[in-house]
């Protein structure tokens, strides 16, 4: 296993954002907040671009009943790592 090592501020904005995302997910798991979201309202709100790019990445994906029905927890993730070059060089290392 490889360690990586990151700055400080970096680090801080990572765990900062996973608690966000974190709390999104366990609101949706316990009913106390909107499971998810259509396609149409995530190209609303993330633009039409980036939700397609995130489809054809094989990201995002209907359901079981063949609907969309995405998690508001997967769009905030996936948006902030777009906002966050970092993150991406991150990934890349895996």
């Amino acid at each position: 296993m490889e360690n990586i090592t990151l700055p400080l501020y970096l680090l801080s904005s990572l765990l900062a954002d996973a608690g966000e995302v974190a709390v999104q997910k366990f609101c949706e798991s316990t009913g106390q907040g909107s499971v998810g979201v259509s396609k149409q309202a995530a190209y609303r709100k993330y633009g039409r671009a980036k939700i397609d790019q995130w489809i054809a990445d094989g990201q995002l994906k209907k359901n079981a009943n063949g609907k969309w029905c995405i998690p508001l927890s997967k769009l905030a993730s996936l948006h902030k790592i777009e906002q966050k070059p970092a993150y991406r060089s991150i990934k890349q290392h895996r």
